[in-house]
């Protein structure tokens, strides 16, 4: 299987779950909790720029735009995106979507304040490009934000 294939099959798998992942999330069993953990990383209470790698069904994104921040987020996988976009527009939140793998995202060099990467990098073949591309992203004096684990498929 040559490298297009298998992102294939993985946005694809993605897809699949992304119908019923929030149903299982840690982001909304614990709302509150990531709110605060949010709220506390950013440490601004003015509006920033935040980029969301790996949007995945919006965990992030759709907190730092409730919480007043410029959001733009990406994710290579269609249905994953789709739920982001209906609970952001449940929400009334203004976040900016893009369906793209992180590497390819086309959010600007300097951009952002703020990237964060939620349970994303473990499913990359390349979770160093992702770093490197949430550097890229960043402003000087920018913060990233990952919060990880290994999980399994």
């Amino acid at each position: 299987m040559n490298p297009a294939e298998a992102q294939a099959e993985i946005s694809g798998y993605w897809t699949r779950r992304a119908p019923a992942f929030d149903g299982v999330a840690s982001h909304v069993a614990q709302a509150s909790l990531w709110r605060d953990v949010l709220s506390a990383a950013f440490e601004t209470k003015e509006a920033k720029d935040v980029v969301d790698l790996g949007t995945g069904t919006g965990a992030c994104a759709l907190i730092a735009a409730s919480l007043g921040h410029r959001v733009r987020a990406c994710d290579g996988s269609q249905g994953m995106l789709a739920a982001a976009r209906r609970a952001a527009a449940a929400d009334g939140l203004d976040i900016a979507f893009e369906q793209a793998l992180i590497e390819e995202a086309s959010f600007a060099p300097g951009s952002a304040d703020i990237v964060t990467l939620r349970n994303v990098l473990w499913t990359l073949p390349d979770p160093m490009a992702a770093l490197r591309k949430a550097h890229l992203l960043l402003r000087r004096g920018g913060v990233v934000f990952v919060s990880d684990g290994l999980w399994s498929i």
